[in-house]
């Protein structure tokens, strides 16, 4: 019996994990007194499982129901690691010209990929492979006979929602990327 309420913890698990994205930060009344409910029937239910189980072991399978289930409900409602991002960076030429060379996208330390410039000192990404959430997408410029090398982090913050999202970036060649340090 202890296995069958443990189990059914791990369920509720998944509905306060998926839950905590409908409360929109807690912001709405409803998803947030449901998620509220089902993290404390979670937990109940998992502290009399524990009555009878190994800790290390209920608590182990708890937290993989939990990971796997809001993993594929977070694909299948959320439509989580099916979003497209465009990344869009761009270094405008002033009284040294138009910046050539090659810019490579990150998200963390993930590479969204490499471009080379453009004509106008531009340069885009597009992929659908970010989750969703609040991105710091950076870009690195290798440099080129002008402008050195240099790295800023797209700001503000990307947001990756369900819908297409575009994102642009302007830098100043006179601007501290251009001397070699971030941007500000």
């Amino acid at each position: 019996m202890a296995w069958i309420i443990l189990v059914v913890a791990g369920l509720f698990e998944i509905g306060w994990a998926i839950g905590l994205k409908y409360t929109n930060g807690f912001t709405r009344l409803v998803p947030t007194v449901l998620t509220a409910a089902s993290m404390a029937i979670s937990l109940g239910l998992l502290g009399v499982a524990l009555k009878t189980l190994p800790v290390g072991t209920a608590y182990a399978v708890w937290t993989g129901i939990g990971a796997v289930g809001t993993a594929i409900l977070g694909i299948y409602l959320l439509g989580m690691f099916t979003r497209r991002a465009n990344a869009t960076g761009a270094l405008l030429g002033g009284i040294l010209g138009t910046a050539t060379g090659n810019v490579e996208f990150f998200d963390g330390t993930t590479s969204l990929g490499v471009r080379t410039l453009d004509n106008s000192g531009t340069a885009s990404v597009t992929t659908a492979t970010l989750p969703g959430g609040i991105r710091a997408i950076r870009v690195d410029y290798a440099g080129d006979g002008s402008f050195p090398p240099g790295s800023t982090i797209l700001d503000p913050a990307q947001v990756v929602n369900r819908a297409d999202s575009t994102t642009g970036l302007t830098v100043d060649p006179s601007s501290s990327m251009a001397q070699g340090r971030a941007a500000s």
